[in-house]
């Protein structure tokens, strides 16, 4: 048996085309609706910190969040904008 030559440049070409031509017949996603109100490890991931460091924040720097029985809400602009005025 004879062992099969391939023209890498020519396959490159044929799987970008595939690819291309993939893409273009593939619907976008809808976009996942962005959550107003965020749990604290959400929170957390957004703003890159531990949850620790979440929890000295709402405790000892004033950052805002409701608390609704023993649940946390923190509100996603108020948490962008408390960090935005925090930053060094």
């Amino acid at each position: 048996m004879q062992p099969m030559t391939i023209n890498l440049d020519g396959f490159a070409d044929q799987v970008a085309e595939a690819i291309a031509a993939k893409l273009s017949t593939t619907p976008a996603s809808p976009k996942e609706p962005t959550k107003i109100y965020l749990n604290k490890s959400e929170a957390a991931i957004l703003l890159g910190v531990s949850r620790a460091t979440l929890d000295d924040w709402i405790a000892n720097q004033g950052l805002p969040v409701a608390k609704i029985g023993k649940t946390y809400r923190l509100k996603r602009s108020d948490l962008i904008t408390w960090m935005e005025s925090h930053v060094a």
